[in-house]
């Protein structure tokens, strides 16, 4: 008896090592967890960021009844460093981010329903009046290898510009930081987004200092992805806790705190568009 007690702990110790050496694909092994890890792109500032997301980590903790905790990291880099380490189990990533995540076992969940309005702003009063009048400006912007980045970098050529001979860009650590440039006048313009602007200017206590001169072309909008070592049954209650948000109290709650409206289910084929970008 003693016996085969010793044999079935130790292959029990065996089994468990197998999970962890083959955690990257083992439904076990994600169940062996009593919480999830949820990284999150680092578009605004840390604290502001882990602020703002900690909602969305107490819905998601509810929905799938296991404690999902909101992460990120100080930069774009470090983040896509993550990913590729395949270090979160849900991730909101911004588009560009997309053919890497999905290299590395993410699948996609859902995404924003509206396309990405990547816009360039100004100070009220301000002489430039459209994307032409950037030339031989300072053209602040999030991180080089955000979304809006690469998507205004391709606008500017389109209107003759070149991002790295006839103005000079600068780019800055996250969107909150490049509005700011503007209003202190170390920058003539920024690139951002719509929701992120009104977002910022409600943390300013809604003073309307910055209106848009541009819109750029859209592309897929950030979307919620998830890790295939997630139990299939917590990742479908992902994304139905995703797609209700604009049915529940609490969802709308996190919809109105960022400003936008719904989500919806997110396929493979809406990014493709994102592989074949150029700028």
């Amino acid at each position: 008896m003693r016996l085969s007690c010793r044999i079935y702990k130790r292959l029990n110790i065996l089994f468990l090592l197998v999970c962890v050496l083959l955690g990257g694909s083992s439904n076990v092994f994600a169940d062996a967890f009593t919480h999830y890890k949820f990284g999150v792109f680092p578009f605004m500032p840390m604290p502001a960021l882990i602020k703002y997301y900690n909602s969305v980590s107490i819905d998601f903790t509810k929905r799938v009844n296991k404690r999902v905790i909101a992460q990120s990291r100080p930069t774009y880099k470090l983040f896509s460093e993550e990913i590729e380490k395949e270090s979160y189990d849900i991730i909101f990533v911004q588009p560009f981010d997309y053919p890497k995540a999905y290299s590395h076992n993410y699948k996609p969940l859902a995404r924003r329903e509206e396309s990405l309005d990547a816009i360039i702003v100004t100070k009220i009063g301000s002489d430039i009046k459209s994307i032409a009048d950037l030339a031989g400006k300072t053209v602040a912007a999030p991180p080089r290898e955000s979304a809006i980045s690469i998507v205004i970098r391709k606008e500017l050529k389109s209107a003759g510009l070149d991002p790295d001979d006839s103005l000079n860009m600068v780019y800055t650590g996250n969107h909150f930081a490049c509005m700011q440039m503007v209003l202190v006048g170390k920058a003539d313009a920024c690139s951002t987004t719509s929701p992120v602007l009104v977002h910022w200017e409600n943390s300013q206590l809604k003073k309307k200092k910055l209106h848009t001169i541009h819109q750029a072309g859209s592309v897929p909008h950030t979307l919620y992805m998830i890790h295939k070592r997630v139990p299939k049954k917590d990742q479908e209650k992902f994304k139905k806790a995703i797609l209700s948000w604009n049915e529940r109290p609490e969802g709308k709650t996190i919809l109105r705190i960022f400003s936008l409206t719904s989500f919806v289910e997110a396929r493979d084929s809406d990014y493709d568009v994102i592989r074949n970008f150029g700028e």
